[in-house]
């Protein structure tokens, strides 16, 4: 869900996923926190912490991107010939 980095828009976010546990739906957000090439000199507390919450663990991020290619790659069909 692509809502408000508010207090609000937080509270609905939570108050959809609740709604919809039960249905089996998969509920995410996009990323927050520290945008590329931001200085960290300039931003609040607040979105410095947000950044420092939702870190990842860089290999195991690679290793995710690695594998979904992989699955993209071997699920693509295949032009064998010129059959038409």
């Amino acid at each position: 869900m692509a809502l408000n980095a508010t207090v609000d828009g937080q509270t609905t976010a939570h108050y959809i996923a609740d709604a919809v546990a039960q249905t089996g739906v998969s509920t995410t957000t996009p990323a927050q926190g520290v945008p590329i090439g931001g200085e960290l000199n300039y931003l609040d507390d607040g979105t410095i912490g947000a950044a420092l919450r939702a870190s990842c663990n860089l290999s195991a991020t690679r290793a995710r991107i690695a594998a979904s290619k992989h699955l993209e790659n071997t699920n693509r069909p295949h032009n064998i010939g010129n059959a038409t």
